[in-house]
């Protein structure tokens, strides 16, 4: 425990879900981020529940699923997120170097009227790209696309269901 003048706080430590959801509703904010797996410790968090207060306030949700998407059960239309990124370089089995971002209608409508300077990442350059036919306002590294291509065979040849079970048959082998 540290302490900070009249404030206490724990590190690592989850806050209450009725603390979470009482400074959403109080507070003027606009979207709530949330890891939906933590590897330093190997815990996966109650997910459902996040989500549910998150959509009951009408808050853009987005998660970092950079080591869960593939590996946990996901469901991002299900259980109402609006922005969920991975990485390449977890259970997609590439290399680094690819960010995969997902967004919601609701996430797409919010940058019309979103203040917030965009210096570097701007979903509006790649839906103008993606209308025109192409994917990218940028060159995108071949060798990762390739690599994408083929550890999405074979994750669809395996099934999503099997590589989770998988992933979770051997995490669980791993920790005993």
């Amino acid at each position: 425990m540290r302490s900070n003048s009249s404030r206490s706080f724990t590190f690592f430590k989850r806050a209450p879900l009725l603390a979470h959801e009482f400074n959403l509703k109080r507070r003027s904010i606009k979207a709530s981020t949330y890891a939906y797996n933590t590897k330093e410790f190997g815990k996966t968090v109650s997910a459902r529940n996040q989500f549910q207060i998150t959509d009951d306030i009408q808050r853009l949700f987005l998660v970092d699923g950079v080591s869960s998407i593939c590996a946990l059960d996901f469901r991002m239309d299900e259980w109402g997120i609006d922005v969920a990124l991975t990485g390449s370089q977890k259970a997609l089995s590439l290399p680094t170097g690819m960010g995969i971002v997902c967004a919601s209608p609701k996430a797409l409508e919010a940058t019309k009227t979103a203040k917030s300077v965009r210096v570097f990442f701007d979903w509006n350059d790649y839906l103008k790209f993606y209308k025109m036919g192409t994917y990218w306002p940028y060159t995108p590294s071949i060798q990762l696309l390739y690599g994408l291509r083929a550890a999405l065979d074979l994750l669809f040849e395996e099934g999503l269901d099997n590589v989770i079970a998988r992933h979770t048959r051997l995490g669980k082998a791993t920790r005993s």
